[in-house]
Parts: structure tokens; C-alpha cells; sequence
């Protein structure tokens, strides 16, 4: 009898353990603390310096998605939030709530690699774009405010609502932004 119920526990522990490892897998990003930024590509944390490479967002802040394709981007960008984030410091609410004011681009001629920006990044270098800006354009009748320096600090740069295709003597001099 001892032995039958031994084996019974065995095969109810290892059919459960089984389930487990059946459970479907998502891949989430890992959480950014204390509102520094989390770079993630394809659902993996990755070392922020490279997301100039990629096509990213910051709609999820503090996390920010970058994907190998424009296309990606946007999916992820026209798909429900991850999960709501608190209110972001000087924005109206979630950031998921709330539109992309730029699109930026690492190349001139709103083409290459590119980022929306959703909420004020005080540190491009935070996110892979420090320097690196070649061209920007208004999305959503915003109006991006650039400076040469983190924190809003070096000289200012204010084209008003308008496209810039190339930003002569500022080019890939940003280090950070925010909202006119």
C-alpha cells in the first residue's frame, strides 16, 4: 500500500511539474527601478548604448522597447500598453495614455534608426541617443525642445512645431529633450 502511494505522489508531483514547464512563456521586460531607464530588445534587457541602432519608443517609460524594424515599432506602439506606469513626473498622466510628440533620427533625412519620444528624456546617453540625432520631426502638434548638455543644460535649440531634415552645427549634438 506504502509503496502505491508513494508512487502516486511521485506521479502527481511529476505530471505538476510538467504542467509548469508546459505554461506558455512570455518574455517581459525587466523593470526599470527608481526611474532610470530599462532598454529592451525583443522583450530583452540590453546595454542602452546600442538602441541607436534600432527603432525604439518610450510610451511604457521608464522601460523603452526597441525593435529591428519601423514596422515592429509600430505594432508594439498601436498594441494596449504593457501595464500602466504611474504618472510620469510633469505629464499629464500614464505615459501610455498620452501620444508621441517627435520622432527623431539617427541619420538626416528622416531616415535610419528612430525614436519616439513620448515623455521628456533628460538623458539621452540614458537611452542609447546621446549625440547621435540627425534630423526630427513633430508628431502630434508637438514641439521638442533640444540642448546640448543632460538635464536641459548647454545651449538650447528650438525649431517650433516645424520638420528639420537636417540640423546643420547641431547635428548629433543632443543630450537631451523635452516638451515646448
Amino acid at each position: 500500500m506504502n509503496g502505491s502511494k508513494g508512487r502516486r505522489a511521485r506521479w502527481v508531483i511529476g505530471c505538476a511539474v510538467l504542467g509548469l514547464l508546459a505554461l506558455p512563456m512570455t518574455v517581459s521586460a525587466a523593470p526599470a527601478t527608481n526611474g532610470v531607464p530599462s532598454v529592451c530588445l525583443d522583450g530583452q534587457r540590453i546595454d542602452g548604448h546600442g538602441a541607436g541602432s534600432f527603432y525604439c519608443h518610450d510610451r511604457d517609460y521608464p522601460v523603452i522597447r526597441c525593435f529591428r524594424t519601423d514596422a515592429d515599432r509600430a505594432a508594439d506602439e498601436n498594441a494596449p500598453a504593457a501595464a500602466p506606469e504611474a504618472a510620469i513626473a510633469g505629464s499629464a498622466g500614464p505615459a501610455s495614455l498620452l501620444s508621441p510628440y517627435v520622432r527623431w533620427y539617427r541619420d538626416a533625412n528622416f531616415s535610419g534608426p528612430s525614436f519616439d519620444a513620448y515623455v521628456y528624456e533628460a538623458n539621452l546617453a540614458a537611452i542609447g541617443w546621446d549625440n547621435l540625432i540627425s534630423s526630427f520631426a513633430p508628431l502630434n502638434g508637438g514641439h521638442p525642445l533640444w540642448w546640448t548638455g543632460p538635464n536641459r543644460s548647454g545651449t538650447k535649440w528650438d525649431w517650433g512645431t516645424a520638420s528639420v531634415a537636417t540640423l546643420g552645427a547641431a547635428n548629433d549634438q543632443f543630450s537631451s529633450t523635452d516638451k515646448g
